[in-house]
């Protein structure tokens, strides 16, 4: 794939020529109606989206139903410059991307760079945060460096899951669809009022099940299903309002999901028999234990003193912990070459919030203290040549083992404020100070009978340490907004945030006794320049962003020099985790949506970026000097254009509204790494239409849903080892689904 350069204002031009013919076309309508208004919580406080000076793209409940959303992957086709995948070999683990900001590799010892909220409560490790949409208010996507009021690992961006409220929500809601693969979904949610006013209880409950889109070949697993999906979630809520001015909510939430791991498809021969590629992309030869467990639950007590008509106190306490036990089969063979038949997450978090709010006439803003404890750890054994070099037993005597765990604590302060300068003018300051104190504990060994080290009794200890690093930082953020008019709102900011460090859970002290040495946060700092618009009487909505990331101390694996006999000289070099990168973006986003007659509306979204790493220093194996390799290095899991365009109409049918959509969802070509590789994804469109009638006293409602309608195979994921049983391994997005719902609420 060759990576095209773009006049930065071109597609700028062509896609605010779209929006604004399609506002033509509004305005020479009679029919017309305005647009919503939508409320977000982007900061901290409700808020009309149309005045929020941040790039936010927010979908409701009632809109993920009529496009049909299920899981939070799926919001990406609604928003520019958004990656949302299923990370390689896992159901339930989330590739997250925004503005070509986030993190590949879920292990322990990385962090995300795009942040998951749940109700405002952080979701620490990328397991089992692939969330599936259910008893939820909207889902608000936040794009850009939030790090003056989320804090840490979200130099991306936010993700913003928002439960319904229970006094809110209707009495019984019963939802059932049935569809291709044998789906089977049934989602039931049911709250009453225990105390008039006072008192309100209620719950949900999710069952998802599907089969497989293909199937495991080999002899020693044949006929389980791949890619399937077998899946229990359930909320529990309750609030209370003791006083007109105090209130307080419980949540807990549990999800427990049994959908076999995914086996991946072999690109390449078979390694040893040459076997060629199968037919079905969604069927593998992996020998590997399909099974696979990941639970994921938690727990918060959020408390509301409404102090004055201006002024809120909130504290959030949260708990939550996860667990996975799964596999991996690195080269999908029944040879069982290269795999981690036993791989094991744990992690633990508690965190605990005191926020206050302010709104006044020419003032508002928000302030709180943040404080967070967690723990994740993880094992697994990479085992090579299994089938060939194995004990009587059968157990490996060629592989590693990893073991290791970090604990965190995290404290931050933070303010941002608005204020109005005058009618038209305002300023938005604001800071977060974070500490980070991380303790990380690192274990790793190898076992190579052909080496006479032995077995698993006998092992070659390479690492075995712990490792205390911390670190401070200051996240600022300031902007100017300007009221044109009551419709339309300029803005220019300034943000800052960061990712924080680590230890590499991979060190080999042996190899390289520097690659244990703690990694640095990485920041990135952001200038956007927006306008928010609502025109021709509410019946269009523009919003337009431009943006300049500037990405330092990215952290990567890199080549460093080895002086094994400490006579000053190097001998040799080995792999490392160090701040040795640095990368640019340039881009824009364009959110719009028209109402052409009271029936028909047409959205659509346009995301471009050009992103490039600027630094990667590693050694010349020829000369053993440090060299920037820039040029051979790519930004991954973003694509340079991503669009979307939709057409949704309703009429009065049969008793009750009937509302049609359809939507193609664009994306250019993809790098799954950072060098290009043959599972590198070229550019595809996904093509979606959905038809929604709802009863007159909007009590029934039954859904005919289409996913992927072409069939388009893409990948979202892969593994690629050409050096290792040439294994070059993709993952695939879902293939053409039909699904048929009926629901019911009191």
């Amino acid at each position: 794939m060759s990576k095209s350069k773009h006049h930065f204002l071109q597609p700028l031009a062509a896609a605010v020529g779209i929006s604004f013919t399609l506002g033509a076309v509004a305005q020479e309508s009679e029919n017309t109606g305005a647009l919503e208004e939508v409320v977000v919580t982007a900061r901290k406080q409700a808020e009309n989206l149309q005045k929020v000076p941040v790039a936010v793209t927010a979908l409701s409940e009632s809109q993920m139903q009529e496009l049909g959303i299920t899981r939070l992957d799926q919001v990406a086709k609604q928003t520019p410059n958004v990656t949302l995948e299923a990370s390689r070999a896992t159901n339930s683990t989330l590739t997250a991307y925004i503005r070509g900001v986030g993190q590949q590799d879920p292990l322990w010892g990385f962090e995300p760079g795009v942040g998951v909220y749940i109700d405002d409560i952080y979701f620490a490790r990328p397991q089992a945060a692939l969330l599936d949409v259910y008893d939820v208010a909207r889902i608000e996507v936040l794009r850009g460096p939030q790090g003056s009021l989320y804090g840490k690992n979200t130099i991306g961006g936010a993700i913003k899951y928002v439960t319904k409220s229970v006094r809110d929500s209707s009495p019984l809601s019963v939802k059932a669809a049935v569809g291709s693969y044998n789906q089977r979904d049934l989602k039931v949610s049911a709250n009453t009022e225990v105390i008039a006013d006072k008192l309100w209880v209620g719950g949900a409950v999710a069952s998802l099940n599907r089969d497989g889109f293909g199937e495991y070949l080999g002899p020693v697993n044949e006929g389980e299903e791949n890619y399937n999906k077998d899946s229990l979630a359930y909320r529990l809520s309750a609030e209370a309002q003791p006083t007109d001015n105090f209130s307080v909510r419980l949540d807990m939430d549990k999800t427990s999901d049994d959908s076999n791991n995914r086996g991946g498809y072999r690109i390449s021969d078979e390694f040893v028999t040459g076997a060629a590629p199968l037919n079905n992309v969604f069927d593998t030869r992996s020998g590997i234990d399909p099974s696979q467990k990941v639970e994921n639950e938690g727990a918060s007590l959020t408390l509301t003193w409404d102090m004055s008509d201006s002024m809120t106190l909130k504290s959030i306490t949260a708990q939550r912990e996860g667990s996975t036990l799964t596999s991996i089969d690195f080269d999908t063979q029944q040879l069982s070459l290269v795999e981690a038949p036993q791989t094991r997450y744990t992690d633990e978090q508690f965190s605990q919030e005191l926020q206050l709010t302010y709104s006044g006439d020419r003032f508002s803003g928000v302030a709180g203290l943040y404080y967070f404890d967690g723990e994740a750890t993880g094992a697994f054994d990479l085992d090579v040549f299994k089938s060939l070099f194995a004990d009587g037993a059968g157990n490996p005597l060629i592989g590693t083992r990893t073991i290791g765990g970090v604990s965190t604590k995290s404290t931050a302060l933070y303010a941002q404020g608005t204020y109005a300068i005058n009618e038209q003018w305002s300023a938005t300051v604001g800071g977060r100070y974070t500490k980070d104190e991380k303790s990380t504990d690192s274990f790793f060994s190898s076992y190579n009978a052909t080496a006479g080290i032995g077995d698993f009794n006998n092992q070659l200890v390479a690492s075995d340490f712990t490792r205390n690093p911390e670190w401070s930082e200051f996240s600022p953020r300031v902007g100017l907004e300007y009221d044109v008019n009551q419709d339309v709102m300029l803005f220019a900011s300034f943000a800052e945030g960061f990712k924080s460090g680590g230890v590499d859970p991979r060190a080999n002290l042996l190899g390289n006794p520097n690659s244990g040495d703690p990694f640095d946060p990485e920041t990135v700092g952001t200038i956007e320049l927006g306008m928010k618009s609502q025109l021709l009487d509410g019946r269009l909505r523009l919003n337009v962003t431009l943006f300049n990331n500037d990405y330092d101390d990215q952290q990567v694996t890199t080549s460093i020099l080895i002086d094994s006999d400490g006579d000053g000289n190097a001998e040799s070099f080995a792999g490392q985790v160090v701040n040795a990168g640095k990368a640019s973006a340039q881009g824009l986003e364009i959110e719009s949506i028209a109402a052409l007659t009271d029936n028909l509306r047409v959205n659509f979204t346009y995301g471009y970026i050009d992103a490039e790493i600027e630094e990667f220093i590693t050694i010349d194996p020829a000369t053993l000097a440090p060299i920037n390799i820039a040029d051979q290095r790519v930004v991954s899991n973003t694509p340079e254009n991503t669009v979307n365009l939709g057409i949704s109409y309703d009429m009065e049918a049969f008793g009750g509204l009937l509302m049609l959509n359809t939507n193609a969802s664009y994306r250019s070509d993809i790098y799954l790494f950072e060098t290009a590789s043959p599972i590198d994804q070229e550019g595809y469109t996904v093509v979606d239409a959905n038809a929604l009638w709802t009863s007159a006293g909007e009590r029934w409602t039954v859904g005919l849903h289409g996913k992927n309608l072409a069939d388009e195979e893409y990948r979202v994921a892969g593994y690629n080892f050409p050096t290792l049983a040439n294994s070059i391994i993709g993952y695939y997005g879902d293939p053409r689904m039909i699904t048929a719902s009926l629901s019911y609420q009191f």
